[in-house]
């Protein structure tokens, strides 16, 4: 029997690198990221395994994000998608340039809804039972000063991809919101992030959070929250008053 595909978004580093490694085994791949360079270097690693397609493109455009839901919708054998791609930045709204702030909804969001969109119609269309996961972050449990793009998009994400889950589900169809915490990949370095502000134990790697991703798949779970401290911490959020949060995570965020 052939393989079903997989999409991947963001594939060229963190989790979607580690999305990719992990799903070799059981499906064909198509990679979707801008760094060419990177994805060339991680399908020639892995074509050994399986097939691998890489795909150029920027999604936080109209051209880069029509070019990938005109295959997700056509992809007869479509069975899996990862909406990785995302980017934060830090800094005071305020003292932060418009246009990128903006250019980060696009992708963190607008990108997230269209491409959920094509994926579900494909499987509605064949009447496919098949699954979705949009990463999110610990960050949309609770506000994040200094931020505020990033976390209120990461917020979008959890309340979209769980009220998907439940539309979905009587289909036969798994839309999981993936909410990693602290994970050590490019995307801190990107979004300026000083990793050594925090001690080692609060940090996961991406294969550890692709692990429990999957395993949380297969149960067919909503939410995924992967690390004991993480699921921790989104328990002790909902008891801890809102002035004292936004205090407390505007810290965290800053450190």
């Amino acid at each position: 029997m052939s393989k079903k595909s997989a999409y991947i978004t963001g594939a060229s580093s963190g989790i979607g690198e580690a999305f990719a490694f992990s799903l070799a085994d059981n499906y064909n791949l198509v990679l979707i990221a801008r760094n060419e360079l990177k994805l060339q270097q991680i399908a020639k690693e892995l074509r050994n395994k399986t097939e691998v397609e890489i795909i150029l493109a920027d999604l936080s455009t109209p051209e880069g994000i029509g070019k990938i839901t005109s295959l997700l919708e056509s992809d007869p054998e479509l069975d899996l998608f990862v909406n990785n791609a995302a980017y934060g930045s830090m800094g005071n709204f305020v003292d932060r340039e418009i246009e990128e702030e903006v250019n980060q909804l696009q992708l963190n969001v607008m990108a997230v809804v269209r491409l959920s969109h094509a994926v579900l119609k494909n499987y509605h269309s064949r009447k496919h039972t098949g699954n979705l996961i949009n990463v999110a972050s610990m960050v949309g449990f609770f506000p994040t000063p200094t931020s505020v793009i990033y976390g209120a998009s990461k917020a979008f994400v959890k309340n979209f991809s769980e009220s998907l889950h439940e539309e979905n589900k009587p289909f036969g169809i798994t839309v999981q919101v993936l909410c990693p915490g602290f994970t050590r990949t490019e995307f801190q370095d990107r979004a300026g992030f000083q990793k050594e502000n925090l001690p080692d134990f609060v940090w996961m790697d991406s294969k550890a959070v692709v692990e429990e991703s999957l395993n949380s798949l297969k149960k067919q779970e909503a939410v995924c929250i992967p690390g004991v401290l993480n699921r921790s911490t989104a328990t002790i959020v909902d008891m801890i008053p809102g002035e004292i949060l936004r205090i407390l995570s505007g810290f965290v965020v800053k450190k």
